[in-house]
């Protein structure tokens, strides 16, 4: 027996610089010798999905409730799990379909069997290779395998065609997301809470805008973009609460008698 891998699927011309996935409805009149079996393949695929893939039809208050879904990212991800969810499904569906159909072709080969060939003589005869092809060989048909691959194949690109839209606003929102928190985060603290719940870098850049002169906090409000508004909040607070005044000064001081070599104890 060959080892080389069978093509079940070869190319169609037909199809050549073009998405063969979308072609239209043959209408009835138009189908002719050259395209009957493609006519039939899509009457099978079509019988499938209204009876394999029907769906309840939602009422119209669902569906407006639907459309009116903010799209942020928890609405996106519960999209990717449901689509997920009914492909799953659908591909259950269809390897039960094809199961029922390689049934339903041994049945048909077993009725149009003629029986003739196997008589108690002919079976024992090596030299009708051909008999002994038949009784030695698996049931294999190469148009229904390949019709199970177009079934498959089809299932899939409607799949991908919905996943990879959705897969890349999912990654956009998340990246839009992630932007924004590094934006708040880098925005100066609004109260002592807010002060605390920054990073440690940031804290320490607003500390030592809290202790610089005016000179200087007009050059860290260019380069960090900060308005005067923005800092104004914390700045009244730092006059004002004498506690968490101190800790701010020690914050600097403390990082500044750590990073500064000239201020480290001489040996």
């Amino acid at each position: 027996m060959s080892s080389e891998p069978q093509n079940l699927r070869p190319p169609k011309v037909a199809y050549a610089g073009r998405n063969g996935f979308l072609r239209g409805f043959t209408e009835p009149e138009e189908i002719n010798d050259q395209n009957i079996q493609s006519a039939l393949e899509d009457h099978r695929r079509a019988l499938f999905v209204m009876n394999q893939k029907k769906r309840a039809v939602p009422d119209f208050e669902t569906l407006k409730v639907e459309a009116e879904k903010p799209d942020d990212l928890d609405s996106v991800k519960d999209r990717l799990k449901t689509l997920r969810e009914e492909h799953l499904e659908d591909l259950r569906r269809l390897y039960a379909y094809h199961a029922l159909d390689y049934e339903q072709e041994v049945e048909d080969r077993y009725l149009l069997n003629d029986e003739s060939w196997f008589s108690e003589d002919r079976i024992n005869d090596t030299s009708n290779a051909r008999l002994q092809e038949i009784l030695s060989s698996p049931l294999a048909d190469v148009s229904l395998e390949a019709e199970w691959q177009n079934d498959y194949e089809q299932l899939r690109y409607t799949y991908l065609s919905q996943l990879i839209p959705l897969e890349k606003r999912h990654r956009d929102l998340e990246l839009a997301q992630e932007q924004e928190r590094k934006r708040r985060e880098r925005m100066f603290p609004e109260n002592k809470e807010d002060f605390e719940k920054k990073a440690k870098e940031v804290q320490l850049r607003a500390a030592r805008f809290l202790v610089a002169s005016a000179p200087e906090k007009e050059k860290m409000l260019a380069i960090y973009d900060w308005a005067w508004r923005q800092v104004q909040p914390l700045q009244e607070i730092f006059k004002k609460d004498e506690v968490f005044a101190a800790d701010v000064r020690g914050m600097v001081l403390a990082h500044t008698s750590v990073s500064d070599p000239r201020r480290a104890p001489r040996a």
